[in-house]
């Protein structure tokens, strides 16, 4: 797992540096709001990568604190920061929040199979390919309800 992490802390750096090399590079050419966007893509990489970073690290140490950061919707506040920062327009955020409510439903799933599959005795991996399979056919349950 910590290579894992360690791996993924590694591509995002890579993904930073890159795109402070292309700003650079092209800072000659571009329009101030063009490099504004960058620099503004690469705070909002930066900022999701920590978040990931900080509760896997601090899962290692405390599950049920991990549990506590991870279980906080850090992904839907920062996608709904994000948008209104860059259109000040609620109404896609109304219709994204209600999405996620119900949406979150099926992904429960995931976490209730999983861990009694591992209890089982069930190879990681396979367990983990089942519990998203499964997620996902509720997914697909949930989205067709919606329709209705």
């Amino acid at each position: 797992m910590d290579k894992i992490i360690k791996m993924t802390v590694l591509i995002d750096f890579i993904k930073i540096i890159s795109t402070l090399l292309r700003i650079i590079e092209i800072s000659e050419t571009r329009t101030v709001r063009e490099l504004h966007k960058m620099l503004y893509y690469l705070l909002k990489l930066i900022i999701s990568s920590v978040l990931i970073i900080a509760i896997s690290e601090i899962g290692k140490r405390s599950s049920f604190f991990g549990g506590i950061l991870a279980s906080i919707p850090l992904t839907s506040f920062l996608a709904f920061i994000w948008m209104y920062s860059e259109n000040k327009d609620v109404k896609p955020i109304i219709e994204l929040s209600k999405d996620i409510f119900w949406l979150v439903i099926p992904s429960l799933v995931f976490f209730l199979i999983f861990p009694i599959l591992l209890k089982k005795g069930i190879n990681f991996y396979l367990s983990m390919f089942s519990s998203t399979l499964i997620m996902v056919v509720c997914y697909f349950g949930m989205m067709a309800f919606m329709k209705k």
